[in-house]
């Protein structure tokens, strides 16, 4: 993490072309909102499709949604997280 309120994030530019660039840390917006502080990321195969050109990416997109971390930050209306808790995010989505 470098300076204070920012981030280090993966962003796609174009097919072939990713950078490493400082980004605001996100914020509770929502009531279920959780932040997640991430610790070590992995290149899903979904990732691959817009990194070859295959499929269409805004530029600007920030990459990595599988991932493990731990619990920074939780909204009031999340019940099944904690701060500090590890966590890991895999490539299926799952409702509470």
């Amino acid at each position: 993490m470098g300076s204070a309120g920012m981030m280090d994030a993966v962003i796609f530019k174009a097919p072939f072309q990713m950078a490493t660039e400082k980004r605001p840390i996100p914020r509770i917006t929502d009531p279920k909102d959780a932040i997640i502080k991430v610790t070590v990321a992995g290149i899903c195969g979904s990732d691959l499709h817009f990194y070859r050109g295959h499929q269409k990416m805004e530029p600007g997109v920030i990459c990595g949604h599988e991932f493990v971390g731990h619990v920074q930050e939780v909204g009031p209306d999340v019940k099944n997280f904690k701060i500090g808790q590890k966590i890991v995010c895999t490539f299926t989505i799952t409702w509470y």
